[in-house]
């Protein structure tokens, strides 16, 4: 089987070859830039245009019908590219998700519409342009209302107002913006895989808000710490969003609210999760969400994942207080038991207040058989008086401690 990924990372490229599948990458050179140069690729100006991908598959020498191959995207547009590629080529024998099932995910309002108002899994929702229904949801919801965007993923964008009255700082009717009752409780995403329509669960991940608007996710948890009965709850729950849009291949990545136990939905995507999730499976069940697909494209199967007894997370840190150097930090992270991994993720110039994920300062990724240790110690370091200030050049991490 040969794989055609759209601008993949070398830790996707790893897990299809690991999987038994020829790869190649398709990108412009910049996203193609990091990897291995012994990786077969194809150059082109933009990946998310399928034309452009058909066309430079075809040159390639990708022939129409070719069942043996297939385009991948794993992120929300390159997901899209990838499967109206695979249909203006007939790649796969049709194993690869809908542009249908795709599209009505990506846009919120329409996938609520698709469930159905009596869904257990919505809440009250409108258009920002039916203002009177707006404002009615908003004065009458008890934890305020969430303005999100149509389409896109996680929190940009994304505002929450709290009633019951006064202005309300929301745009003009012209906007592709919905308005939602705020959902009260923590929050949940299910990864699952999708293969000729039967859903495999994979992993709940627990997910940790915050930030300024208390809407960024900051960390990732695996498996979440939850009751069976919860937790089958919620892969009940992203099985009905999967089934309701006529899913039939692919991972997944739903979001939910447990609201006094019962699943709310957040969004919905035909892909991996973002944020390091399918990495942290490697730990939490013994293999990363990438090498799945890519093995059920190998077998034409599914094989059932279970837990390792191993957690494994993320934690997003708040760098604004840290006084130290960059370099010092990144030395007293990986200095603590069980950190994997810990990057940068803006310089000091470029820190600020953290409103969606894209403004978030650093990374840290943890695995072990119990994590929390470890995860207050790195949180621990956010702290003043935990931060020396790095004015001597001469002074050491052992006498910083």
């Amino acid at each position: 089987m040969k794989v055609y990924l759209i601008a993949p990372r070398t830790a996707v490229i790893e897990a299809a070859i690991r999987a038994g599948l020829e790869v190649v990458a398709v990108g412009n050179a910049t996203d193609l830039s990091d990897l291995p140069c012994t990786v077969p690729r194809i150059l082109l100006e933009n990946p998310i245009n399928p034309l452009q991908v058909v066309r430079a598959l075809v040159d390639y020498g990708v022939e129409y019908g070719d069942d043996r191959s297939v385009c991948v995207g794993l992120g929300d547009d390159s997901s899209e590219s990838a499967c109206l590629v695979n249909a203006a080529l007939g790649l796969a024998a049709g194993r690869y998700a809908s542009f249908t099932s795709l599209e009505t995910m990506r846009n919120k309002y329409r996938l609520r519409g698709h469930l159905g108002s009596q869904s257990r899994l919505n809440g009250r929702y409108c258009l920002l342009r039916q203002i009177d229904k707006a404002v009615e949801i908003l004065e009458t919801a008890p934890h305020g209302v969430v303005v999100k965007p149509l389409d896109g993923s996680g929190s940009r964008g994304v505002t929450r107002i709290s009633g019951p009255h006064g202005s309300y700082p929301i745009t003009g009717p012209g906007e592709r913006l919905m308005v939602e009752e705020c959902f009260d409780g923590p929050e949940f995403s299910v990864e699952s895989i999708t293969w000729n329509g039967v859903h495999y669960p994979l992993i709940v991940t627990e997910k940790k808000l915050g930030g300024e608007t208390g809407l960024v996710e900051i960390g990732q948890r695996q498996p979440a710490r939850l009751d069976p009965d919860d937790v089958a709850n919620l892969f009940g729950a992203a099985a009905e969003v999967l089934t309701s849009v006529g899913y039939r291949y692919g991972l997944s990545h739903i979001e939910f609210i447990l609201q006094s136990c019962q699943p709310k939905l957040v969004e919905a995507h035909g892909r991996v999760g973002g944020d390091m999730i399918a990495d942290l499976m490697q730990w939490s069940i013994g293999i990363n969400g990438f090498a799945v697909l890519f093995r059920a494209y190998k077998d034409n199967a599914v094989t059932p994942a279970s837990l390792t007894g191993i957690e494994a997370g993320i934690e997003f840190v708040d760098l604004k207080r840290w006084e130290g150097s960059d370099a010092e930090w990144l030395e007293r992270i990986h200095a603590m038991d069980g950190v994997v991994d810990a990057r940068v993720l803006r310089d000091r110039t470029r820190r600020s207040l953290i409103l969606s994920s894209s403004d978030r300062h650093a990374q840290v990724i943890v695995a072990g058989e119990a994590i929390d240790n470890t995860i207050q110690q790195i949180h621990n370091m956010e702290q003043p008086h935990a931060h020396p200030r790095n004015d001597d050049p001469d002074r050491t991490l052992q006498t910083c401690q």
